[in-house]
């Protein structure tokens, strides 16, 4: 194999590509951990055996919140929702003492998307499968902050989805978006509060800068949201309401511009959203890591093979995982170097194992 083959197809995927420069640096190579994990058997023994006791464990408690949950809930009467309360919390105490079992071997951020996928199925109704790829894109729209395409998806084409559906479909795929969401929830609030004192008073918590989006990418997700909101406003009888137009015309309005028609306002508007761009630029390009995913990838396989495998030597990892023809001993020393440093990245404890040898952890 040459180049970056022996590592994962995911280096190669249009969609990975795309959404990697969405993430920090832990969900990166988490998600390439993940899909170590999931090629194993003793992952695959885990992970079914964790579903099947916490739906036979919850089946009655389950089937009451299900009930519950295809209500109106504004229809519920106090006694229901302390019930559907009570209920959630158990079911999610109940799922976080079962995935705490795996805690060993996988870090927190599956651990944290596990049990959130054991939650999320155990109080939804039976979805077919054509919901459940709308649930998917909803969420994944929510994250990237498409704030029209989760609130009026009917009328909203979310066109990046198509790129990366199939990296989000399937049971992989639901757990990769739950690492995918929660590190992109995490990491815009933390940019909006390094953001927070360059912010003008006009703008709306939605458009602030997304962590690793570019100025381009930030300018067109604005111009798409003000184009949706003036088609808002062409309907009178539409029961959503503009969240960004009425700020910025403010804005202009003081500055001296009135629009009568909000159309003619979006170049003005941009440019103005691309002035707070640039104010938050140099707080920006300190979270840029320079790890590539190709390295990241390397340090993910580095660590399933002595964790999950059980290698205990340098060099018998680096046999595992170097491509043919290359030199063993210098991928032994790159093994020796990344795994400490893989370990610290996942948030797994390293211990080194064994006599203080050459090629021996």
């Amino acid at each position: 194999m040459s180049g970056t083959q022996y590592l994962s197809p995911l280096l190669n995927d249009p969609a990975w590509q795309a959404l990697s420069r969405q993430l920090s640096v832990e969900a990166r190579i988490a998600i390439f951990y993940l899909d170590e994990l999931w090629k194993d058997e003793r992952f695959q023994r885990d992970w079914t055996r964790l579903k099947e006791a916490y739906f036979e464990s919850q089946r009655e408690a389950i089937a009451e919140l299900r009930e519950l949950y295809r209500k109106d809930f504004r229809t519920l009467s106090r006694a229901e929702r302390k019930r559907v309360d009570a209920l959630m919390g158990a079911a999610q105490k109940h799922a976080s003492c079962l995935v705490r079992q795996l805690k060993e071997y996988v870090p927190y951020p599956i651990l944290n998307t596990t049990w959130r996928y054991l939650l999320v199925r155990a109080c939804e109704a039976d979805r077919e499968a054509e919901d459940e790829d709308s649930n998917r894109r909803k969420i994944y729209a929510i994250r990237t902050e498409n704030i029209y395409a989760s609130c009026d998806p009917e009328n909203f084409r979310l066109t990046e989805w198509e790129l990366v559906r199939s990296f989000f479909s399937g049971e992989l795929g639901e757990l990769r978006l739950g690492i995918y969401c929660h590190d992109r929830g995490a990491r815009a609030h933390e940019s909006f509060v390094a953001f927070g004192s360059k912010t003008p008073f006009f703008v709306p918590n939605t458009c602030a800068p997304l962590p690793s989006e570019s100025k381009q990418d930030y300018l067109k997700r604005i111009k798409r949201d003000l184009e949706h909101e003036v088609k808002l406003l062409a309907e009178p009888c539409s029961h959503r309401q503009p969240l960004i137009l009425p700020r910025f015309l403010n804005k202009l309005k003081q500055l001296g511009y009135e629009f009568h028609n909000p159309r003619n306002a979006i170049p003005a508007i941009l440019a103005l959203a691309g002035d707070y761009y640039e104010k938050c630029d140099a707080e920006r390009r300190n979270q840029v890591s320079n790890r590539s995913d190709a390295t990241l990838c390397f340090y993910a396989k580095v660590v399933y093979q002595h964790k999950v495998k059980g290698l205990t030597h340098w060099k018998e990892i680096a046999g595992e995982i170097m491509p043919e023809g290359e030199d063993l001993e210098d991928w032994t020393d790159r093994v020796r170097k990344a795994l400490p440093v893989a370990y610290e990245l996942l948030g797994l404890p390293f211990e080194q194992k064994g006599e203080n040898s050459e090629n021996h952890l």
